[in-house]
């Protein structure tokens, strides 16, 4: 028996979940394994795909053990922006499971309308009775008509492009994850999402039809359709249906008098909005707020305060009919699919005569199908349907002769005169008409208000209600959890955060896992016993409950006493603990509900406090209160490790996973599946090809002869749900393509060069090559994929250049390890440890160390790569390498760097020597590093010798080492404007970054008379608006070299600087940008920010700090880019004169070695410029740098038998 645990969970924002995790000191894979996690669903990822394909860390995005698939957000309803940080979906699924395909373009082939129906006949269609939605199938009346799809109007795909939609096909079922719109506060977006729900329906039908294969559909509704579903405070109550079955409820005779007396009085007092009466105030923060009177005869009584407007309380109390617009009432009601109709595998007989037809469904299936019709029919369900015998042959013919099937989907969106009605007449929330019955001295327990909530209340928009109600009604599908446990109160799957509705359970319930009858036939129902509650008791969660002081007695839900009356019970805690492990209904009551939604009690209520400030009288006392903070925050993190662990204690297969509430508002919701395979009856079965690009009619392959397609076709097309079990019996699915599919395959800008077929072929192919060796290293296929760009123009003239880049992009060696140190506690750690020989071609192998959580292979494979033509460009005779090590040295100790860097070079000295490899610094390998590692390296070896670069100046370092790339990086951009008549005097500097690169590059530009108004790390930047002096460049050196400190510090030295927490610098308006932080820090969104802003210059002191997408933009709004490989090579250039020094055993002056580089980085810039005139004919410094780097390596691999 195998085990199948599916969960959906709305993380709202996966990137800071993933920090989190991190942050417990978990990775994601563990954490999903502690979870026992098989598919996660995740909704509203909030990222984008820049961040997933070039910042996959961050998200775990890559994994070992999990392949994963996304859905972003393209554009936002009603706009023409991008919006990359909103909605999003993402599946995690185990590499044990198999995965057919995928899609995350669903719609691609819906269309709004056809140019002209008439061209089309009715075949056979369905209504459905309970949302009035319908779906038809036509047959075209020319067969080669429908050929050419030229007629198709308004995709759909655009419409929706919110990423809220996610498929991944699997052997026995397709999982379908969606995140569906919010309708707003004022559900100003109940029309979209009312759009999207059908959509997303029309979208199931074609999969069943297609496939074949049952669905589970999971994700944030954002709908609850059930009283149960929300906090018995939240549902809407009629108070004409309160008024008639008063006496329904378990009330006492003195209370229900009460009501009915009140009922009348307080319904005509709020059909009468004249008896609101509205007061505005205003409280010590200056912040307006609204309360509520109404007059009853005359008698005014206060009824509720702290309201946001006067129309929010008409609103919640009055009781007229409130109706929205529909935005897009001139859209149709409809949309459209082609169903591909290929029958050319079946046998050709067409008749009749044929005696067994048990391959499409049983006779006890037949005879229920019989029934089902019938009943279909008298409610008008079924359009047409032909005969229970032969269907004529006009129609045959048709059906035969039809290449494509169109369908269309149409809906009535519960619309009045272009009106969306979200409150019923005579309808209130029961939390205000409690506020009212309080004013009027009825006070009602906990207990009559959950039963009066629980019979007669309603929830969402009857709109939405109706979508699921068809779903299940209609569609055959299983809500699982209200299946199973239909009449457990109090379990919700999301709070509101804001107001911290968390800690007393005043939550909903809107994130769902639906399933086909079938699965719910083959893996739930045989295993039936494993589902009687929803939580299960262990012995950790029976303690838990124990250790609970707070609660006095414990709620049941509600249930049918023996007079049909519906009655809550309490019972005392004591006693309800003694029967844990014989009564479900303790275990899962609303009592503890509540505790497992607050950790039992252990979430804390947030308390704001007003923080020191120059306002403040105790100013004299912030040191304390900081010192204060400080012990508050490590208390909240031991507390929040602790909180983090309950979330791995409360176990369920079919329910809930109490998720720690700072990953998200919403905890996950979990189904979980026992089932028996054999793989030899899967290998008997018949193979049917499925590919998410491709939609045809999955009939044909359970049918044998043409007469049984053409038969049973007009059933399948309108209830292919009940031809799944056929399809599970007899159909092994596998991908149609023994490849990636050709829709996922993107193909790269190509710079508008117009080659001929045989080279992009032999390119495309050669490119593909490296792709498939080199999969998930994105960061590498990113820096080949601008180099082999670059290089098309040199390929044209020359194709055996394109072999020697293939042979370059391999690395000569790649070297793997272990780094095992101890920290300061005595704990022992392990990271891992690379360095990339890249290539040897024109010297010894040259690159920097990198320690930073970040790295991986990916990463030092990108570095190594581009490093081979940066020190071709400085024209020194080095190869191209680096290496290091995903080690953080931020927040480490001095021992334990050491450690670290001792043990780092246990591992590497084998591999390196000063004619071989000569390492050198990058980021987090400053000098501190270098002097543990070479100590190390020269105790090993008993050797004195120039291994490394970065050295200190008095033991064999070169001077000016340190400034070099940054000043290197002002060098290159002073070429670039002087080939421009410009100088750097006066011109306005962005610089994002502010380490090593960024502090130099600044002290030159301000040396240069150049106005530096920026200097950034990861938590902000900071705005000098006159520029940056001298001295306040010695502040921030001395906050980040010294103090090691974030520099948002710099605040405290300048009274000028403004700081920008968690934000870029490119907002900022200048004539030249300065990256210097990290890859890939330029996104496309910042490339128009640089354009608006009217930037004329571009200089990459970062390695490829800019996207790929944002350089195509800049190119072509005119903005010079001087690539990194060039303009950050002075670095090292130095390096490289750092290295003639140690063999001369001589050491050059700063001013000397100054002048050396100053030359090399102009013969740097003339060597760009000139390669990119003779093959572009135009100043393009990327191509150039490119070109000129890659020709010195590529002649000199061939003159050296490379080819």
């Amino acid at each position: 028996m195998e085990k199948l645990h599916i969960v959906s969970w709305n993380v709202n924002g996966w990137k800071k979940s993933c920090e989190i995790i991190k942050k417990n000191g978990m990775s994601i894979e563990s954490f999903l394994e502690k979870l026992d996690i098989d598919i996660l669903c995740l909704q509203e990822t909030k990222t984008n795909d820049d961040v997933i394909e070039y910042e996959p860390n961050v998200l775990n995005a890559h994994s070992d053990k999990y392949e994963t698939y996304w859905n972003c957000c393209i554009k936002k309803e009603n706009s023409n922006k991008g919006n990359k940080g909103y909605s999003g979906l993402a599946i995690f699924v185990n590499k044990k499971i198999k995965t057919i395909c995928s899609s995350r373009n669903p719609f691609k082939n819906f269309f709004f309308s056809i140019k002209d129906m008439s061209k089309y006949s009715f075949f056979v269609g369905k209504k459905y009775q309970i949302d009035k939605s319908a779906i038809s199938f036509y047959l075209p009346n020319d067969t080669k008509y429908i050929s050419n799809l030229n007629e198709l109007e308004n995709n759909v795909n655009n419409f929706f492009g919110e990423g809220r939609l996610l498929i991944t096909v699997h052997k026995q079922f397709i999982l379908v994850n969606t995140y569906i719109p919010y309708s707003g506060y004022k559900y100003e977006r109940l029309d979209y999402k009312m759009m999207f729900l059908h959509i997303l329906r029309a979208k199931l039908i074609q999969l069943r039809i297609s496939t074949g294969l049952p669905i589970i559909l999971v994700g944030d509704f954002n709908i609850s359709f059930r009283n149960l579903d929300v906090h018995f405070l939240s549902n809407y109550i009629n108070l004409h249906d309160l008024l008639i079955k008063i006496d329904n409820f378990n009330l006492k005779e003195n209370i229900k008098n009460k009501i009915r007396n009140a009922l009348p009085i307080i319904i005509k007092t709020l059909e009468n909005t004249e008896n609101f009466i509205i007061k505005k105030q205003k409280n010590t923060q200056n912040i307006e707020s609204y309360h509520l009177f109404l007059s009853f005869n005359g008698n005014v009584k206060k009824v509720g305060s702290n309201f946001t407007s006067p129309e929010e309380i008409y609103f919640l109390f009055s009781l007229d009919p409130i109706y929205v617009d529909d935005k897009y009432s001139h859209l149709p009601k409809e949309y459209y699919f082609y169903l591909d109709n290929d029958f050319s595998e079946l046998d050709i007989q067409t008749d009749s005569r044929e005696s067994n037809m048990s391959n499409i469904m049983s006779n006890a299936e037949k005879n229920n199908l019989k029934i089902n019709l019938k009943i279909d029919a008298e409610k008008n369900n079924i359009v047409f349907f032909p005969n229970e015998g032969d269907i004529n042959n006009n129609i045959r013919n048709k059906i035969l002769n039809s290449k494509k099937i169109l369908c269309k989907y149409e809906f009535k969106h519960c619309t009045i005169n272009n009106k969306y009605l979200v409150k019923k007449k005579n309808g209130i929330y029961l939390k205000c008409l409690n506020d009212i019955f309080v004013s009027l001295d009825i006070i009602l327990t906990k207990e009559n208000l959950i039963n009066i909530g629980n019979n007669i209340g309603y929830t969402s928009p009857e709109c939405c209600n109706d979508f699921i109600n068809t779903l299940i009604d209609e569609d055959n599908m299983i809500e699982l959890f209200s299946y199973l446990y239909p009449d457990m109160n109090g379990k919700f799957t999301c709070w509101d955060t804001y107001k911290q509705n968390r800690l007393t359970n005043e939550g909903s319930r809107i994130d769902y896992i639906f399933i086909d009858n079938i699965l719910f036939e083959m893996f739930i129902k045989k295993y039936n016993y494993l589902y009687d509650s929803p939580i299960i008791l262990t012995k950790e969660l029976q303690e838990l409950l124990k250790c609970v002081k707070s609660e006095k007695d414990v709620t049941l839900n509600i249930y049918d006493d023996k007079n049909g009356k519906k009655k809550i019970q309490n019972i005392d805690y004591d006693n309800a603990l003694n029967k844990l492990s014989s009564n479900i209904d303790i275990l899962n009551s609303i009592t503890f509900n509540k505790l497992y939604a607050n950790y039992f009690n252990n979430v804390k209520r947030k308390i704001k406090q007003i923080k020191p400030g120059k306002n403040n009288k105790n100013d004299k006392n912030d040191k304390g209160n900081n010192d204060k903070d400080e012990d508050k925050d490590k208390d909240e993190d031991k507390d929040d490790r602790e909180l983090f662990e309950f979330q791995f204690k409360i176990i369920s297969y079919i329910g809930f996973i109490y998720t720690f509430p700072k990953l998200s508002d919403h905890i996950a919701v979990n189904c979980t599946f026992y089932f028996e395979t054999d793989e030899n009856e899967q290998e008997n079965r018949k193979k049917f090809q499925i590919c998410c690009s491709y939609y045809g009619i999955s009939l044909n392959k359970i049918c044998t002869t043409i007469y049984q397609y053409t038969k049973y076709l007009p059933l399948f097309l309108i209830s292919p749900q009940l031809f799944s079990v056929s399809s599970s019996k007899l159909l092994n699915c596998v991908h149609m393509h023994n490849k990636n599919c050709k829709g996922k395959l993107q193909n790269s800008q190509n710079y508008g060069y117009n080659f001929n077929k045989p080279l992009e072929h032999k390119i495309e192919e050669m490119k593909e090559n490296v792709i498939s060796k080199n999969k998930d290293q994105h960061e590498f296929l990113q820096a080949f994929e601008e180099v082999l760009t670059s290089l098309k123009p040199v390929f044209k003239k020359n194709i055996i250049y394109l072999g020697v880049l293939e042979n370059i992009s391999e690395p000569e060696r790649v070297i793997q390890f272990r780094v095992p140190w101890i920290n300061d506690n005595g704990e022992h750690k392990i990271n891992r440890g690379f360095r990339v020989q890249y290539s040897s071609v024109l010297g010894p192998y040259k690159g920097g160390l990198r320690f930073h959580p970040t790295v991986n292979l990916s990463v030092i494979k990108f570095l190594g790569f581009e490093q081979i033509f940066k020190n071709s460009l400085t024209t020194l005779p080095m190869g191209g390498g680096k290496g290091g090590s995903d080690f953080d040295p931020k927040g480490k100790s001095e021992n334990e760097i050491l450690r670290f860097c001792q043990s780092f070079m246990d591992n590497l000295f084998r591999y390196i020597g000063p004619n071989t490899d000569i390492p050198a610094g990058d980021i987090g390998v400053g000098s501190r590093e270098i002097g543990y590692l070479f100590g190390k390296y020269k105790k090993l070896k008993n050797k004195f010798e120039g291994v490394l670069t970065g050295k200190n100046i008095k033991w064999g370092g070169s001077n000016i080492r340190s400034e070099a790339t940054g000043y290197g990086v002002a060098y290159f951009a002073e070429n670039a404007l002087s080939d421009m008549n410009e100088s750097l005097k006066n011109k306005t500097c962005i610089v994002s970054g502010s380490g090593n690169v960024a502090q130099y590059l600044v002290e030159k530009l301000i040396e240069k008379g150049a106005k530096v108004l920026t200097m950034s790390d990861s938590s902000g930047y900071i705005l000098e608006p006159n520029g940056f002096t001298k001295e306040q460049l010695k502040d921030i050196m001395e906050i980040k070299n010294v103090k090691r400190e974030r520099i948002k510090e710099y605040l405290k030295y300048s009274k000028t600087a403004k700081f920008f927490e968690n934000e870029k610098p490119w907002n900022v308006p200048c004539d030249i940008v300065f990256p210097c932080a990290t890859q890939n820090e330029i996104t496309e969104n910042d490339a128009d920010l640089l354009i608006k802003n009217n930037c004329k210059l571009l200089v990459e002191g970062a390695n490829m700090p800019t996207h790929i997408k944002a350089m195509h933009k800049l190119k072509e709004n005119k903005i010079l880019i001087c690539p990194s490989k060039a303009a950050n090579a002075g670095g090292v250039a130095v390096s490289g004169l750092e290295m003639s020094q140690n063999s001369m055993r001589l050491q050059w002056s700063s001013e000397e070695t100054d002048q050396k580089l100053q030359k090399i980085m102009k013969n740097i810039y003339e060597q760009c410029c000139d390669a990119s005139q003779k093959y572009t004919g135009e100043t393009d410094l990327v191509a150039g740098a490119n070109i000129a780097g890659f020709l010195k390596v590529a002649d000199s691999f061939i003159e050296q038998g490379g080819l």
